[in-house]
């Protein structure tokens, strides 16, 4: 209990601080824009393919910028977003978007699954169970919503990755970097559970490394050349690495982009 009213109190204070600016959970705008850029991707290979929108659920929604955004990309589609902070749920009420149904919901309850989805996301927010029987029963409750042939898009944490980024940062002087306290990264071993319930993973429309470049130069090689006296996170000498250079190399991006099928019987 101690740990999700730690939760709790953290997306309070993103609520206050943030509102529905896009930033509200991940203030690094390279790894907001792919992370859209990533779904956007993956909704235009599925109209394409099957000739119609999915109906679409986004699992731990936050303040809803994601689906506003999908909302603006394709005003037609089907889209729902489940939300269980209080504070963050206000927020997405507050943005009165048409067509959007939002459901004040747990992820980790069944009853809040009540429908069918061509399409479910969690974007960071399996991460945001502070236990691996929490984060199981999420999974096997976003499996029972899915339609046969549906697909499930992962942008959640991984540890490996953040293992080899430390590695990285200690051949170069740089202190280790810890999951944040409300984040319980997620084990590769994952994947096979996911199989076992009937979700197999299958390419996605962008390598799910595709963070890795960016990982590297902003916790590597920023830090290196930054001066000491300098506070700015995403300098324009960043920027123009991550312009310059191509995306996904190496694996040392703890965000993955992951795609999974579901069976069709």
């Amino acid at each position: 209990m101690a740990n999700e009213q730690y939760v709790q109190k953290h997306y309070e204070k993103v609520a206050k601080n943030f509102g529905l600016l896009p930033t509200s959970s991940m203030q690094d705008p390279f790894i907001r824009e792919l992370e859209i850029e990533f779904v956007l991707a993956q909704l235009y290979n599925f109209t394409h393919k099957y000739g119609r929108f999915p109906r679409l659920l986004d699992v731990g929604c936050g303040n809803g910028y994601l689906l506003s955004v999908l909302a603006e990309f394709f005003p037609e589609m089907e889209l729902t977003g489940l939300e269980y902070s209080p504070d963050l749920f206000k927020l997405c009420q507050q943005r009165k978007l048409p067509g959007i149904n939002f459901i004040h919901g747990d992820m980790r309850k069944a009853s809040d699954f009540s429908e069918k989805f061509d399409m479910v996301i969690t974007e960071r927010s399996l991460i945001n169970l502070l236990s691996t029987k929490q984060q199981n029963q999420a999974i096997k409750n976003i499996a029972h919503c899915l339609a046969p042939g549906g697909h499930y898009l992962m942008i959640e944490s991984f540890k490996m990755p953040l293992h080899n980024l430390n590695i990285a940062r200690a051949q170069n002087g740089l202190s280790e970097i810890f999951p944040s306290k409300h984040n319980k990264y997620l084990s590769e071993g994952i994947t096979g559970k996911l199989k076992g319930i009937g979700l197999n993973e299958v390419y996605g429309e962008l390598p799910k490394d595709s963070l890795s470049t960016h990982f590297f130069l902003s916790r590597v090689f920023h830090p290196i050349t930054r001066n000491s006296t300098t506070k700015n996170k995403y300098s324009m000498l960043n920027h123009f690495f991550d312009e310059a250079l191509p995306l996904g190399v190496g694996q040392f991006s703890p965000i993955l982009f992951r795609v999974f099928e579901k069976e069709l019987s």
